[in-house]
């Protein structure tokens, strides 16, 4: 089973891993643009969603920090919702954000686009 993992931590890459090594084919994604760039170019099975995502990328100029917003899982799930069309290859979701309100909001949001989506914070994932 090919498997997407998005999250900023990477303590919770480490833990996932670590659990289901040999179980799943791991991707792992660090961020809006890395989870993107992925379900862009590569077809997965399951995709687990975190909410909280901190800032990955350094700019090159120091000033442009102050000019990035900070993208979320949510941030991420418009985009699928925008540009993924639901087909009997849309990969499952599993949102694995321990922010209840932006796990609720990200789930409502796919399964109205008619996305298979289950709230399943990260803690019970062990």
């Amino acid at each position: 089973m090919r498997v997407l993992f998005l999250d900023d931590m990477e303590e919770r890459h480490v833990r996932f891993e670590n659990h289901f090594d040999g179980q799943f084919d791991i991707t792992h994604a660090w961020g809006y643009k890395d989870c993107v760039d992925y379900l862009k170019s590569e077809e997965f099975d399951l995709v687990f969603l975190d909410h909280d995502l901190a800032e990955t990328e350094i700019p090159d100029d120091p000033e442009d920090i102050f000019k990035n917003e900070f993208l979320s899982g949510t941030d991420v799930v418009h985009t699928i919702v925008q540009t993924m069309e639901k087909n009997e290859k849309s990969p499952g979701f599993v949102v694995h954000s321990v922010n209840p309100e932006g796990r609720e909001r990200m789930v409502k949001m796919l399964q109205h686009a008619g996305f298979d989506a289950q709230p399943y914070p990260f803690y019970w994932l062990f």
